[in-house]
């Protein structure tokens, strides 16, 4: 089932993506959630072993551990979105525990 926006848009039904109730956007009742994950942004650090070792060599490996993957599944190695909606109830349970440790976490924030 559609809706309307209030600029004659329609806004489609969508389900919580914990618990499949109906959410519907633009009534107030649930959270859009967007994931982005990216692998390590910080430019790598070499040490001088890192630096002697034979770069032709190593690229070549790099190559040939990557023939496997599909262009997707290289992509998801270094950034990965995820975007899903959540009933209220969900979304306060979820963001108080985003990764699920269930209470652990590094020191000091245990």
């Amino acid at each position: 089932m559609e809706y309307l926006n209030g600029t004659g848009a329609p806004h489609a039904l969508q389900h919580c993506r914990r618990c499949g109730v109906d959410v519907q956007p633009g009534r107030g009742d649930g959270y859009l959630v967007r994931i982005q994950a990216l692998a390590d942004p910080a430019p790598p650090l070499f040490t001088p072993q890192d630096l002697a070792h034979d770069f032709r060599q190593e690229i070549v490996r790099l190559v040939e551990a990557l023939q496997g993957l599909s262009p997707q599944e290289a992509l998801e190695q270094v950034y990965c979105q995820r975007v899903f909606w959540l009933c209220g109830r969900c979304y306060r349970m979820w963001i108080e525990d985003p990764v699920g440790a269930g209470g652990v976490g590094p020191p000091g924030e245990r």
